[in-house]
């Protein structure tokens, strides 16, 4: 009757090396969790209109200034949107626009008046659009754009007058912190 030998004899892998690579598969496992996260997107953009329209806006035949309708378009390119025509723009803008349009608000600006609009946070939005619908449209510039500083907030002024519309920053007056008290530096 043979025996079986009463210990296994040990492999040229010893304990110390098992531990080692356990410690190994650790530490790379933790490095993973430290890794940079993954890219969100663009981000979001906040944006507040200033709709300004003057005393000589959107003339009628008598030369009176007369409401003028203004479609806002939230855009995430401007080509499309530059190189539609007013109609195209008016009738059927998403066909138009297709993926570009994030979104469009319409409203009514009446003469010597200044509306508001919050366009709120958009991700992905880049550029705002702005066509104003002019009784006569030859000889002024029925369309606007402006693009987007990202991640923070954009005040634009949306001018219309006599001769169309365009777009600016709004103008930011900084007040020093001692002008408060009315006492200023000294």
């Amino acid at each position: 009757m043979t025996h079986a030998p009463s210990h296994i004899p040990r492999s040229g892998i010893t304990r110390r090396a098992v531990v080692a690579g356990g410690v190994g598969l650790l530490v790379a496992g933790l490095g993973a969790c430290v890794s940079t996260p993954a890219p969100r997107g663009p981000a979001p953009i906040s944006v507040n209109l200033a709709l300004v329209a003057d005393d000589q806006v959107n003339p009628n035949p008598a030369g009176r200034a007369s409401p003028v309708r203004v479609t806002v378009f939230w855009l995430r390119q401007a080509a499309a949107f530059q190189n539609a025509d007013f109609f195209a723009l008016a009738d059927d803008p998403a066909a138009v626009l297709g993926d570009d349009l994030a979104g469009s608000e319409t409203l009514f600006v009446r003469p010597q008046s200044q509306q508001s609009l919050s366009g709120g946070t958009r991700p992905g939005v880049a550029y705002v659009g702005v066509v104003a619908a002019y009784r006569d449209l030859d000889g002024v510039s029925w369309r606007a754009l402006a693009s987007l500083a990202p991640g923070q907030r954009n005040d634009l002024v949306v001018q219309l007058g006599r001769f169309g519309v365009t777009i600016a920053q709004r103008a930011v007056t900084a007040r020093r912190p001692d002008a408060a008290d009315g006492q200023g530096a000294r």
